[in-house]
C-alpha cells in the first residue's frame, strides 16, 4: 500500500537524498544530471541500514548529514 509523503527531503550528497512516509525512510538515488530520482531502499529500522543501502548503491553521501536523523525510524517525528 502506498503511503503519503509527509513532504520533507534530506539531501545527503550529489546523488543521494531521503524522504519519509508514515512507515519508513525512503532512500533515493539520482538517475541522471537532469534531476530524476528513483527509490533504492525502504528502511524502517536503523540509520546504519540507510548508510549501508547508500554504500551498496554507490551513492556519495555526507555522514554528518545522515547523522542528523534519529538513530531509529521509530524515533522520527510523525
Amino acid at each position: 500500500m502506498a503511503q503519503k509523503d509527509n513532504g520533507w527531503r534530506l539531501t545527503l550528497g550529489p546523488n543521494a537524498r531521503m524522504r519519509s512516509d508514515s512507515m519508513q525512510w525512503v532512500v533515493q538515488r539520482r538517475k541522471d544530471a537532469n534531476g530524476g530520482w528513483y527509490d533504492i531502499g525502504y528502511v524502517c529500522s536503523k540509520r546504519d541500514i540507510v548508510a549501508r543501502v547508500l554504500r551498496e548503491n554507490g551513492c556519495e553521501f555526507d555522514r554528518a548529514a545522515l547523522e542528523t536523523l534519529p538513530e531509529q525510524f521509530k524515533d522520527s517525528a510523525p
